[in-house]
């Protein structure tokens, strides 16, 4: 059977001010609205494309304890991006642009709630556009999607045996440093998403994310995760419907992350 997964990957962030949250995303890093609700004061949210992914920002309280976490963004000139964002005077750096000796060029913001967005261009990418390329698309982000994990050393092969063998996600890069700096990359589905799985100091405190994953078949899927999975794997949420048309079962990797497996109905 080949790949559980399809394109559309969203990390759902809990906030304590869905307006606030609503200004960095929408106003400040010009993130399109894919939709909106508000059920009242309990239940209202926004779904923002974010790159290749989306994020998804609710006021509703958590299933489970949540965040902060960390989002990389591709950014399609991320010197422009940074300027831009500088001249709106609103945000908060947790590290200004610099290049890195992986490849990249980034900074990071750290939104309302704590979590670390990382603003990246890969280094071949800026090369061009000092050179004189223009901008290929309307807004700041264009290709790669990632959601990032730090797991704590106890918790990493359990965590590469979960995506790698359960989820059956393929690694794209792995490093080995040794205890302190190691990791994977895998690709999501058939589109630009990635998961990065790190067993690295976390550069803020992180905690736990919710990660929503799109099935081809819900109900496949689960059975095939149910046959390769061990007593160990945590099932928050069998398959079952859900009155705003998805179809979706929840697992709990060793991490305490909470993964959320749909299908459009």
């Amino acid at each position: 059977m080949g790949d559980l997964f399809r394109r559309n990957v969203r990390t759902v962030l809990y906030v304590k001010d869905l307006e606030r949250s609503a200004a960095f995303y929408q106003d400040l890093l010009e993130m399109p609205v894919l939709y909106s609700w508000d059920e009242g004061a309990a239940d209202r949210g926004i779904h923002f494309q974010a790159a290749s992914g989306c994020i998804e920002i609710l006021n509703r309280q958590p299933p489970l304890e949540q965040g902060p976490t960390t989002i990389m963004l591709e950014a399609d000139n991320v010197d422009d991006c940074y300027r831009q964002i500088i001249e709106k005077g609103t945000a908060r750096f947790f590290e200004h642009i610099a290049d890195r000796p992986y490849g990249i060029r980034m900074f990071q913001l750290i939104d309302p709630d704590e979590n670390v967005i990382v603003i990246f261009s890969w280094t071949r990418d800026v090369m061009e556009y000092r050179l004189g390329w223009t901008p290929r698309v309307k807004g700041f982000f264009l290709g790669e999607y990632r959601a990032v994990a730090y797991v704590e050393q106890d918790n990493y092969e359990a965590c590469l045996t979960f995506y790698r063998d359960i989820l059956r996600m393929q690694a794209c890069y792995t490093w080995d440093y040794g205890p302190g700096d190691r990791g994977h990359k895998f690709v999501i589905g058939k589109g630009l998403c990635t998961l990065e799985v790190l067993c690295r100091k976390d550069p803020m405190p992180q905690g736990a994310q919710t990660l929503m994953l799109e099935a081809e078949d819900v109900d496949v899927c689960f059975a095939s995760i149910m046959r390769k999975a061990g007593p160990d794997l945590t099932v928050l949420e069998a398959p079952t419907d859900r009155p705003y048309g998805i179809r979706v079962f929840r697992l709990l990797d060793p991490d305490q992350n909470d993964i959320v497996i749909y299908q459009d109905l």
